[in-house]
């Protein structure tokens, strides 16, 4: 067996032990998705449920959603060193719907959320290692009922 073929196998095998994926590719909040208020979602996300309302915050979402199942959400951080942008809605059960961390990217975001009824879609943006936040109120349509 060649030597060099074996240490090269070895070391990787030793790193792949060391690296777990939630090292490597980031960690899972999960216990922000499963938590079912609000200051309990963003304290496990940030470590704080503190924020401060923010203008520099742009919030593009429909003020009645067609479909509850996608709506569509984008958001514009005018806020400098803007480090992650998490939306939570606070008519849910479990509230806390993504986050998203920037890194040195422009600080804007473009997804869909699924909302269970009518309420306030809440974008906390943290930026300097301070949160900020803004709201919009989303009224979910009933016209989407299928009536075959």
């Amino acid at each position: 067996m060649n030597r060099r073929i074996f240490l090269k196998g070895g070391l990787g095998l030793a790193l792949l032990g060391v690296l777990s994926p939630g090292i490597a590719l980031g960690r899972y909040p999960t216990k922000a998705f499963e938590n079912k208020n609000v200051v309990g979602a963003l304290t496990d996300l940030h470590g704080s449920s503190s924020f401060s309302p923010s203008a520099d915050i742009v919030i593009k979402a429909p003020r009645i959603a067609k479909n509850n199942k996608v709506v569509p959400i984008q958001v514009i951080s005018n806020i400098p060193n803007t480090e992650s942008i998490s939306l939570i809605v606070e008519s849910n059960a479990k509230p806390f719907m993504a986050s998203f961390n920037m890194y040195g990217a422009e600080a804007f975001i473009s997804t869909r959320i699924k909302m269970q009824k009518a309420g306030e879609l809440l974008v906390v943006v943290k930026a300097d290692g301070k949160l900020f936040a803004a709201k919009q109120e989303i009224r979910v349509s009933t016209d989407n009922i299928c009536r075959a």
